[in-house]
């Protein structure tokens, strides 16, 4: 189950990984790939600005309005919503 900010596009295997989307806010605006990023866990795959889409380094800075891509390990998925002020919704 995720927080219906969250955009899960595709699963991989059982379900065990999942790409999804989701809008920086302002709790995140300035904020860096490398905040969001756990290995193993978490991944910033890419970011959405301005209608142009590009593959992140660890030090890109977000802007509100950003759309990120991410990997998620579904163990970590309540991990994510934490980050990113997200209550849970089941």
């Amino acid at each position: 189950v995720t927080h219906s900010d969250l955009d899960v596009f595709y699963s991989f295997g059982r379900g065990e990984v999942s790409m999804l989307s989701c809008e920086i806010s302002t709790l995140l605006a300035g904020r860096t790939a490398k905040d969001i990023n756990v290995p193993g866990e978490i991944t910033v795959v890419s970011v959405t600005r301005d209608d142009k889409a590009f593959i992140p380094s660890s030090g890109t800075t977000f802007k509100e309005g950003d759309v990120v891509h991410l990997a998620v390990l579904s163990s970590a998925m309540l991990r994510l919503e934490e980050m990113l002020g997200l209550e849970r919704r089941v």
